[in-house]
């Protein structure tokens, strides 16, 4: 007679798209080169369940209107809302971020593993730089998927 070992299961995590901007025509008006919320819109922060989730990846479309040599938008997590936006952390072992120079591009980072102190209940937003002060770079749909 054989006797069954029970097996231990891990807990399966589905994969979750968290949206910031949903495809309108977003102005970064006179974008900085400081570290700033996109278009100051402080709102963009959400609150995101990752403890089950190992990677994410950050995709941004890029509206018509110029944008500075050195413009960036990097995905970056917190533990709580916060209105300054270098409070926020890189959160994943590298940068997840584009140069989103070209307007009418679609940019994606590709899967970048997690920081261990982000893998918990958190607020992710989109934080950009790299501005020149003057140039008013638009964005449309901007969302990170985590798995």
């Amino acid at each position: 007679m054989s006797t069954m070992t029970p097996v231990r299961l891990r807990p399966v995590s589905a994969s979750r798209r968290v949206t910031f901007f949903d495809g309108g025509n977003t102005a970064d008006t006179n974008a900085a080169a400081a570290a700033h919320f996109i278009g100051g819109i402080q709102s963009a922060q959400n609150q995101a369940d990752l403890r089950h989730m190992r990677e994410c990846r950050l995709v941004v479309l890029r509206r018509p209107a110029a944008a500075a040599a050195g413009y960036t938008i990097e995905l970056k997590y917190l533990a709580a809302y916060s209105s300054t936006p270098a409070d926020f952390a890189t959160i994943g072992r590298e940068a997840v971020s584009v140069n989103a120079v070209d307007a009418n591009t679609m940019y994606e980072t590709g899967w970048v593993r997690l920081l261990s102190a982000a893998r918990g209940d958190v607020v992710v937003v989109p934080i950009a730089s790299g501005g020149n002060g003057s140039a008013s770079p638009n964005v449309g749909l901007v969302y990170a998927e985590f798995r």
